[in-house]
């Protein structure tokens, strides 16, 4: 028993996670698309781009802190490793 209630716990992080990972894959997604070729229903990019640094360091930089955010949502239990096989099991809720 409670192996399942922190197992839930567990889902619940993960799930509040992907949310938040979500929100910064769209916002990351959003400011690309307006440097690469712009859209009038996004805002300029200049107004997502402070200028401080060389905008592909700060996609680089951004690409890792994804990597990093999946990584934590994998490990909370969406996924899970089964070294047997080699291969990865996902859950669905």
């Amino acid at each position: 028993m409670a192996e399942e209630s922190g197992m839930m716990g567990n889902r619940s992080y993960a799930v509040a996670l992907a949310g938040l990972l979500l929100l910064f894959v769209f916002r990351v997604v959003a400011q690309f698309v307006q440097w690469i070729h712009p859209v009038d229903f996004l805002p300029p990019f200049d107004d997502w781009h402070s200028g401080i640094l060389p905008y592909p360091v700060l996609l680089a930089g951004q690409a890792l802190v994804l990597a990093g955010l999946l990584r934590i949502v994998v490990d909370h239990g969406w996924a899970q490793p089964y070294r047997r096989s080699s291969t990865w099991r996902w859950r669905v809720f």
